[in-house]
């Protein structure tokens, strides 16, 4: 029989001691994919767009458009972030409910 103490010091018999005996790795999945962990990212920590908002601080809207206009068809740079996305999305599994979905905020 195990025995533990809650926050409170009571002892309560017959309860699993660590959180690998409390969930089986398929409880935490359906969890996960019920309720996935959400992550809410700016376009500027994903992408590295220093050099677009230097131009929009410093020459405003007009020139900030022209040269996203400029810059259409180039994919911008791998921001500060963009990792930590990738390894998150990487969790998830081909065909079924993601684990983790993640916002793009701009």
């Amino acid at each position: 029989m195990l025995v533990f103490d809650d926050a409170f010091g009571r002892t309560r018999p017959n309860q699993p001691t660590t959180f690998k005996e409390r969930r089986s790795k398929l409880d935490l999945q359906k969890e996960l994919r019920d309720q996935p962990l959400r992550v809410g990212i700016s376009t500027r920590a994903l992408f590295d767009l220093e050099k677009e908002h230097e131009v929009f601080k410093t020459e405003g809207v007009k020139a900030y458009v022209k040269l996203q206009r400029d810059r259409e068809a180039q994919l911008p740079g791998r921001g500060s972030g963009f990792q930590v996305v990738e390894r998150l999305l990487n969790l998830n599994e081909e065909k079924s409910q993601p684990f983790v979905e993640v916002i793009l905020m701009s």
